[in-house]
């Protein structure tokens, strides 16, 4: 118990005045206490450099398939965390959407378009659509300059 505490605060379910008592965390260790208390501030939202979930690369359709991949293989030769949505079950929104519920930090739409062009199409975990196309081989430098940013 806590000496220096003298005054009772009611934490019982029946009423009862009682003494507050400090756990000590040293059992957990400093990593899990890291990873918790980044946990409770973050709400979720892990940081770009410790998410699990970086970059998902969405295509509009099967026929992009082949060029979402190239996108993920080359996120993936750059060490960023990605992940493609190759399914193409349900709406392009559904998707976007679960994207976004399972708080990526980028998503990356391509289509046939983006595919002869050569870019994606970006948006955020906010939902913020980023209303220019980044061209396929500047991805890893622009996610590394928008996350230092």
């Amino acid at each position: 118990m806590l000496d220096s505490v003298k005054e009772s605060h009611d934490f019982s379910k029946e009423g009862n005045k009682m003494r507050p008592i400090l756990i000590h965390r040293s059992v957990i260790g400093p990593a899990e206490t890291f990873l918790a208390i980044t946990e409770s501030e973050c709400g979720g939202y892990w940081p770009f450099w410790m998410s699990p979930n970086q970059v998902v690369v969405i295509p509009v359709s099967v026929a992009s398939i082949p060029y979402a991949q190239v996108i993920q293989h080359q996120l993936a030769e750059a060490d960023y965390e990605v992940r493609a949505d190759l399914t193409c079950v349900g709406s392009l929104n559904r998707r976007i959407k679960n994207a976004i519920v399972t708080k990526c930090n980028f998503i990356l739409v391509v289509g046939m378009n983006e595919a002869l062009n050569g870019t994606v199409n970006v948006r955020t975990r906010n939902d913020i659509v980023w209303f220019f196309k980044v061209f396929a081989s500047d991805i890893p430098c622009n996610l590394i300059n928008t996350w230092k940013a």
